[in-house]
């Protein structure tokens, strides 16, 4: 855009300072989302996804960066540093050491608390919702994040589109905050899975 004089600084001062005013009101809700989960410390919910190759939904249970999810077509446990995935489609289950971005399609609080290091936030709007769009500071397999937002700062969908264009919904349901979880509810329980189940260390 090329404009003169004074009005070119004053169109400028104001995008400025809408553009910061945005900034800081992205990081204000995403800060108190994080610290509304911090408060309980723990948390439970039910969750679907919908992606280009089916739906599926099951539950999820929360202690600080750790989680635990059930459902029809994956079990997952991370215990804060190590993640144990079994799927039915290859019968095994996979130990890894996830990434952020692994552990943000897993988990949409981990995009919560990532976001300070790993992503840019802007306020897209902020009607009966708050609705952030995240994007990753370096290239990633995520192109960007649509968060929604309750205005009692807490997330009920994560839209991520990929690089190759394709989508995951993430929506979360049935959300209650509290609730007292032992630390090995988060470790691999080979009761929840086949007997004789392969473990494949992907390390």
């Amino acid at each position: 855009m090329k404009l003169k004089g004074i009005t070119t600084i004053a169109l400028f001062l104001v995008s400025m300072l809408l553009c910061t005013a945005t900034a800081q009101n992205a990081q204000t809700i995403l800060a108190n989302t994080i610290a509304n989960y911090q408060r309980s410390n723990s948390a439970s919910a039910n969750y679907s996804v919908l992606s280009s190759q089916g739906r599926s939904s099951g539950s999820i249970i929360m202690k600080g960066n750790k989680f635990r999810i059930i459902s029809n077509g994956l079990k997952c446990w991370y215990n804060g540093k190590t993640q144990w995935s079994y799927s039915p489609a290859t019968g095994e289950v996979n130990v890894s050491t996830p990434t952020a971005d692994e552990l943000a399609m897993s988990n949409p609080y981990s995009v919560a608390n990532s976001l300070r290091t790993n992503y840019n936030a802007t306020l897209v709007s902020s009607g009966s919702m708050y609705l952030l769009k995240l994007t990753p500071k370096r290239k990633t397999n995520i192109s960007n994040i649509l968060v929604s937002i309750t205005k009692g700062y807490q997330i009920q969908r994560a839209v991520f589109t990929m690089r190759d264009k394709s989508k995951y919904t993430t929506t979360i349901s049935s959300y209650r905050a509290g609730g007292k979880y032992a630390d090995g509810t988060f470790n691999y329980n080979s009761k929840l899975v086949p007997r004789g189940t392969q473990v494949v260390d992907l390390r």
